[in-house]
Protein backbone atom coordinates (compact mmCIF):
# COMPACT_ATOMS: atom_id res chain seq x y z
CA UNK A 1 0.00 0.00 0.00
CA UNK A 2 1.36 3.39 -0.94
CA UNK A 3 1.84 5.96 1.78
CA UNK A 4 -0.16 9.18 1.25
CA UNK A 5 2.14 12.11 0.54
CA UNK A 6 1.98 15.84 0.99
CA UNK A 7 3.61 18.17 -1.50
CA UNK A 8 4.70 21.77 -0.99
CA UNK A 9 2.13 24.46 -1.52
CA UNK A 10 3.70 26.01 -4.64
CA UNK A 11 3.40 22.69 -6.51
CA UNK A 12 -0.23 22.32 -5.40
CA UNK A 13 -0.99 25.87 -6.51
CA UNK A 14 0.67 25.30 -9.90
CA UNK A 15 -1.36 22.16 -10.42
CA UNK A 16 -4.60 23.91 -9.45
CA UNK A 17 -3.82 26.83 -11.79
CA UNK A 18 -3.32 24.56 -14.81
CA UNK A 19 -6.43 22.56 -13.90
CA UNK A 20 -8.46 25.77 -13.69
CA UNK A 21 -7.05 27.04 -16.98
CA UNK A 22 -8.12 23.75 -18.57
CA UNK A 23 -11.66 24.34 -17.38
CA UNK A 24 -11.59 27.97 -18.55
CA UNK A 25 -10.33 26.82 -21.97
CA UNK A 26 -13.70 25.11 -22.46
CA UNK A 27 -15.61 28.42 -22.28
CA UNK A 28 -15.14 29.34 -25.99
CA UNK A 29 -16.91 26.12 -26.93
CA UNK A 30 -20.07 27.43 -25.30
CA UNK A 31 -19.81 30.84 -26.98
CA UNK A 32 -19.10 29.89 -30.61
CA UNK A 33 -18.68 26.19 -31.35
CA UNK A 34 -17.85 26.48 -35.04
CA UNK A 35 -14.92 28.87 -34.66
CA UNK A 36 -13.14 27.35 -31.68
CA UNK A 37 -14.22 23.70 -31.58
CA UNK A 38 -11.09 22.01 -33.01
CA UNK A 39 -8.76 23.75 -30.55
CA UNK A 40 -10.90 23.81 -27.43
CA UNK A 41 -10.71 20.12 -26.48
CA UNK A 42 -7.04 19.90 -27.42
CA UNK A 43 -6.08 22.93 -25.34
CA UNK A 44 -8.17 21.84 -22.38
CA UNK A 45 -6.78 18.30 -22.32
CA UNK A 46 -3.23 19.61 -22.81
CA UNK A 47 -3.60 21.88 -19.78
CA UNK A 48 -5.00 19.03 -17.69
CA UNK A 49 -2.05 16.84 -18.68
CA UNK A 50 0.35 19.65 -17.74
CA UNK A 51 -1.46 19.91 -14.40
CA UNK A 52 -0.92 16.21 -13.76
CA UNK A 53 2.75 16.47 -14.73
CA UNK A 54 3.29 19.47 -12.42
CA UNK A 55 1.61 17.60 -9.57
CA UNK A 56 3.67 14.43 -10.12
CA UNK A 57 6.95 16.35 -10.37
CA UNK A 58 6.08 18.24 -7.20
CA UNK A 59 5.23 15.00 -5.46
CA UNK A 60 8.48 13.38 -6.54
CA UNK A 61 10.61 16.36 -5.52
CA UNK A 62 8.94 17.52 -2.33
CA UNK A 63 6.67 14.70 -1.22
CA UNK A 64 7.17 13.34 2.25
CA UNK A 65 5.26 10.61 4.05
CA UNK A 66 2.56 11.64 6.48
CA UNK A 67 3.51 11.30 10.13
CA UNK A 68 2.35 8.30 12.07
CA UNK A 69 -0.27 9.07 14.73
CA UNK A 70 0.94 8.77 18.30
CA UNK A 71 -0.31 5.78 20.16
CA UNK A 72 -0.48 6.22 23.93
Amino acid sequence: MEIPRRIKKQWQIGSIVFLSLGVLALIPAFINRQAFWPWVPFTSVALWIISGIVYEIGRQLTGKPLREPRIR
